[in-house]
């Protein structure tokens, strides 16, 4: 754990390295969505997304393009999520997590969300 803390005059800050890449920032947004946004209700799941890609906008603007690929990129996610876990589940040890992402997975998929629903104030 002491590699994951960084000590400065006033605060520690602790660093998640298991998600740590150099990718697009949508992907992280889209990664942040998934985890704490989807849930089993569709309304709900838009209303979580939108709120925290607006608080995000307002700190650093996402361009049309972002928010034109962040409905196929979630969907690519919750697939991915699918395929990994049934993969695991059939092929090597059956953990109750791989349900988790399984269902998880299928409800993002189910959510079916579209560009005309993401709405930036």
């Amino acid at each position: 754990m002491n590699a994951n803390l960084i000590k400065d005059k006033e605060k520690m800050w602790l660093i998640d390295f298991s998600v740590l890449s150099y990718l697009p920032r949508i992907i992280e947004l889209v990664v942040i969505s998934y985890g704490i946004c989807i849930c089993n209700d569709r309304e709900e799941s838009i209303r979580r997304i939108n709120y925290c890609l607006n608080i995000y906008n307002k700190q650093n603007v996402l361009t049309k393009s972002e928010l034109d690929k962040f409905n196929i990129i979630l969907n690519a996610m919750g697939a991915m999520s699918i395929m990994q876990a049934s993969y695991i589940k059939k092929h090597t040890r059956n953990f109750e997590e791989n349900q988790y992402w399984i269902d998880k997975g299928k409800e993002t998929i189910n959510l079916n969300l579209r560009r005309e629903e993401i709405i930036i104030d």
